[in-house]
């Protein structure tokens, strides 16, 4: 594990980090750089929570690259108030949305880079416990019984687009993976 600090953050990049990464640079052809330019959607988005974070006073403690993604771990003991919570938790999705509209706006149309940045924040929007938009409407209505109903319409209705996908034979290997995982952090993913 190499470690950094950055001020008062300290930057872990785990060696599965380095691992994904060098098995992205040996594929020939777009899917590295399309794996690549996803990873780059993905640090501006936590740069998006970060900067939020640092914006209320409250810097990450630890920010950790590793072969599943990146995780910022919160100081302890310095909590903040709801609404700065869900700013912090929208900052992340915003940053990718504002870069997908910017791009949109000065080039004419969308690349790959937009389009990625575009799916990313919509996708971290999503109401399902584990994402920026499920810790938010557990926010917004205070863990209600209202947001188990939310989450489990938006999970039926995504169930039902994946059953008529299958039923005519259009299927989707990365909705179908993007579903298994919502449904998994659902009911298995915690916060």
């Amino acid at each position: 594990m190499l470690e950094l600090s950055i001020g008062r953050i300290k930057v872990l990049l785990s060696f599965t980090f380095f691992a994904v990464v060098a098995a992205v640079t040996l594929w020939n052809g777009s899917w590295g750089f399309k794996i690549i330019t996803a990873l780059i959607c993905c640090i501006l988005h936590e740069l998006g929570h970060i900067s939020a974070m640092c914006m209320f006073g409250i810097p990450p403690e630890r920010v950790l690259f590793y072969a599943g993604g990146i995780k910022l771990s919160p100081r302890k003991g310095r909590l903040v108030s709801k609404k700065q919570d869900m700013i912090i938790l929208l900052a992340g999705c915003s940053v990718n949305l504002f870069i997908a509209l910017l791009w949109r706006i000065f080039s004419g149309g969308l690349n790959y880079f937009a389009c990625a940045n575009l799916f990313l924040g919509i996708f971290n929007l999503m109401p399902v416990k584990y994402f920026d938009g499920g810790r938010i409407l557990s926010l917004a209505l205070n863990e209600s019984r209202i947001c188990d109903f939310i989450r489990g319409f938006f999970l039926l209705f995504f169930m039902s687009v994946m059953i008529k996908m299958l039923l005519s034979g259009n299927v989707s290997i990365s909705l179908l993976v993007t579903f298994g995982y919502m449904a998994f952090a659902e009911f298995f993913g915690g916060k």
